[in-house]
């Protein structure tokens, strides 16, 4: 069947073998709501319930929103620039705090020329023993001074004995029963030198180690303490009575008394030979006999001046001692137990008597004199030993203060400085070998050298300075001395 041009009025009763030319078109219900476009635009959205009539949204810009480009990079700087840590926050503190930042340790440090006295023995039983006994007490005194604030811990100290001397007696005051009165009586005493190694530490920059190393034996408390420590060490001690501070010599060593085997000194030393303490035993001997002689003339009741004066000069080197702070303000020194005599020195010089010895630029000579004592002065019969003499007492009635200057030559003086009760320095001992030995005496306070004042320094810094000046061609010392006026 052959299609139509026109369709017909009634279909036909069968489909025609070929479809018509063109499909009839047919279009679909509209829809309540628009559907979109196919055309997609800038953005995809789902169309509006009511739809405007320009778009909502702008167009893309062309360029860049930014006007221009940031810099470029900064040049690096010549120097590093600290930059500030960045603070850590820590977390919940802890239970216990922590220990405080441990102080640098310091030394070891050497010093030489110390010296302690040893009062009521003439030498050391055992050097090695006397060496660990004294390290392990000092070691122990700088423990416990770390709880009062001392400033300094962690001290190690070694003792290294460098000699030792016996001294003349030392004086020592004794009251006797039922009476207000007192006397003197000598006793023995040894000075020790040694050398100190020292390692510390310290939270105190202003110690030093010329304090540190006086604070072992610095209060009577400490000193007992010692004396008992060398007791219960060796019985070589039974007769220690005291001990004094620690002091500083003028770097001059004292020789060992037991250093010869024959009893003499060695080479160079400074000891007692045998000779000299043979001296000392006769003149003690004689000593003896002239009191013995004086007590029997006494049991007989007389007395003539000549028999008198020599009581009077005989008696004043024994220990019978009048008081010499008796009748001035300006009372002769007497520095307790720290204080002690050099060898083979004249009790004049001690006791601030006026001795054939000429000062240098002290103004002239101190002439000796000698007193007179009349019969009348003498106890009677009645008198015992025991009893009060005049004569003692009126020997230093009148005593006054002298300012002596002395010019040392150079190198090494074997002078002793101490500084007893925090005093000026006074001098503790004097050699025999000393280039000043007759000029200075025990008991000189020494208040300048070379014009500089000494007085509020320590015995330490005083031999110091004196040691620095050595190689000069002379050193003024400037000093104190009381003498007797009468």
């Amino acid at each position: 069947m052959n299609p139509t041009d026109d369709p017909t009025p009634l279909p036909s009763d069968s489909p025609s073998a070929s479809p018509s030319a063109r499909p009839t078109p047919t279009t679909m219900v509209p829809t309540d709501y628009p559907t979109p476009t196919y055309v997609g635009s800038y953005f995809q959205t789902k169309p509006t319930r009511s739809p405007v009539t320009y778009p909502t949204t702008e167009m893309p810009t062309e360029s860049p929103s930014t006007a221009s480009p940031t810099k470029s990079p900064a040049e690096p700087t010549s120097f590093p620039v600290d930059t500030p840590a960045p603070t850590i926050e820590t977390g919940q503190p802890t239970d216990s705090g922590t220990a405080s930042p441990t102080s640098v340790l310091i030394g070891p440090i050497e010093s030489a020329g110390l010296s302690v006295t040893l009062i009521g023995i003439r030498v050391l039983p055992d050097i090695e023993e006397w060496e660990l006994a004294t390290g392990n007490f000092y070691n122990q005194q700088y423990d416990k001074d770390r709880g009062v604030g001392s400033g300094v811990y962690g001290v190690n100290a070694k003792i290294v004995y460098t000699g030792q001397a016996g001294s003349e007696p030392t004086r020592r005051r004794n009251r006797r029963l039922n009476e207000n009165t007192t006397r003197e009586l000598q006793t023995n005493s040894l000075v020790v030198t040694y050398t100190q190694i020292t390692t510390y530490r310290t939270d105190d920059p202003n110690l030093n180690i010329e304090q540190i190393i006086e604070m072992p034996l610095q209060t009577p408390v400490q000193r007992d303490r010692y004396v008992g420590t060398l007791k219960r060490t060796n019985n070589g001690y039974d007769q220690l009575t005291d001990v004094s501070g620690i002091t500083a010599t003028d770097d001059i060593p004292i020789d060992n008394p037991d250093s010869g085997k024959d009893g003499t000194e060695a080479a160079g030393g400074g000891g007692l030979s045998t000779g000299v303490i043979a001296g000392i035993a006769a003149g003690g001997a004689v000593v003896v006999a002239l009191a013995a002689g004086l007590l029997y003339y006494r049991a007989r009741g007389g007395s003539s001046d000549n028999t008198s004066g020599a009581f009077a000069s005989a008696t004043a080197g024994t220990s019978s001692m009048g008081d010499p702070t008796r009748g001035t303000s300006s009372s002769l020194p007497t520095y307790g137990d720290t204080s002690v005599a050099t060898v083979d020195y004249d009790y004049s010089r001690a006791y601030g008597n006026a001795g054939n010895h000429s000062l240098s630029d002290a103004g002239g000579t101190l002439g000796s004199r000698t007193r007179q004592t009349t019969g009348a002065e003498i106890p009677g019969s009645g008198n015992t030993i025991f009893s009060d003499d005049p004569t003692f007492d009126q020997a230093y009635e009148n005593v006054r203060e002298e300012l002596i200057d002395v010019y040392a030559p150079a190198g090494k003086l074997g002078v002793v400085i101490d500084t007893p009760d925090d005093g000026a320095p006074v001098v503790h001992a004097v050699k025999d070998t000393s280039p000043i030995s007759d000029r200075v005496q025990v008991g000189d306070k020494l208040v300048a050298v070379d014009g500089e004042d000494v007085r509020a320094m320590t015995a330490i810094k005083v031999s110091k300075l004196i040691s620095k000046k050595s190689t000069n061609p002379s050193r003024k010392l400037t000093l104190i001395r009381h003498v007797s006026t009468h």
